[in-house]
């Protein structure tokens, strides 16, 4: 075990170790695994302290298997694993009584994946702005296309809304940026804050616009709720979230889903779906 960095947010410093986060192989990789580790981790410390338990800062002690430190998952990405994950914690708003992040190494000797869900949402500090003259969309890349991906692509592609995004130029009212896992992670979220809206499978940029609270547009999932609070547990309308105030429960507000090629038209050309 090696300690690589502490990061403090909200406060000097902190003795109390009331959460520890290991990651692996699975969990180290994808927007919304990381969001899910972290975001449970802040979402109940803050709520700790507003039910009066901890009044003080607190540890939160995070570790990553050592063969992913300085590692690239595709050759074209500019971020390592860890500095991508590093890159999270720094911009993740603070709970109120602040915390410190103790960041480690170790040496990974089981193949067991940690438990992860999509039912907290745990806010960046940097929030949407929305004042940039475009929008932005993800699309499928091979390097990203886990078994469901390859599913929901085969909707998008049967629906004919994949058709529509490939061709997203044509139909937008507004210039389009493209964004992938690729970019420098800075770049990334700094191009969607300032993007007006936002078009995404169900993976990847789907979770983190939701940590800057970027409107966004899925395509390729058709629902009337969301992929947030789906299977047991926390439902649809019972999301774990913070309004830089207090904790809550409800539902995200800010991704909708498109469910036919003319609903997702409809949104590009800033025009409402439904008559």
């Amino acid at each position: 075990m090696k300690h690589i960095k502490t990061i403090s947010l909200g406060c000097d410093n902190a003795d109390q170790v009331v959460y520890t986060i290991k990651f692996d192989e699975n969990t180290i990789q994808a927007h919304a695994t990381i969001m899910s580790q972290f975001g449970n981790a802040l979402w109940k410390i803050q709520n700790l302290y507003e039910e009066g338990i901890i009044n003080n800062p607190v540890v939160v002690n995070v570790f990553i298997p050592e063969r992913f430190v300085g590692l690239k998952l595709h050759p074209d990405n500019i971020n390592t694993c860890d500095q991508h994950l590093i890159y999270f914690i720094e911009n993740f708003y603070p709970p109120a009584l602040g915390v410190v992040f103790k960041v480690y190494t170790f040496v990974s000797t089981t193949m067991v994946q940690s438990p992860w869900s999509a039912k907290v949402i745990w806010p960046f500090s940097k929030q949407w702005i929305g004042d940039g003259d475009y929008i932005t969309v993800q699309k499928y890349g091979e390097t990203v296309l886990s078994k469901d991906v390859h599913y929901f692509r085969d909707i998008a592609m049967n629906s004919g809304q994949l058709d529509v995004i490939d061709n997203i130029d044509q139909y937008s009212e507004y210039p389009v940026k493209e964004i992938s896992y690729t970019m420098q992670d800075e770049d990334f979220f700094d191009t969607l804050i300032h993007s007006r809206q936002h078009y995404t499978y169900m993976g990847a940029s789907y979770y983190s616009a939701g940590l800057i609270n970027c409107p966004t547009i899925c395509y390729g999932f058709p629902t009337e709720n969301s992929a947030w609070g789906m299977d047991m547990g926390n439902g649809f309308g019972n999301i774990c979230q913070y309004d830089f105030d207090k904790t809550y429960n409800g539902p995200q507000t800010y991704v909708t889903h498109a469910n036919s090629v003319n609903e997702l038209k409809a949104y590009m050309l800033g025009i409402s779906p439904f008559p």
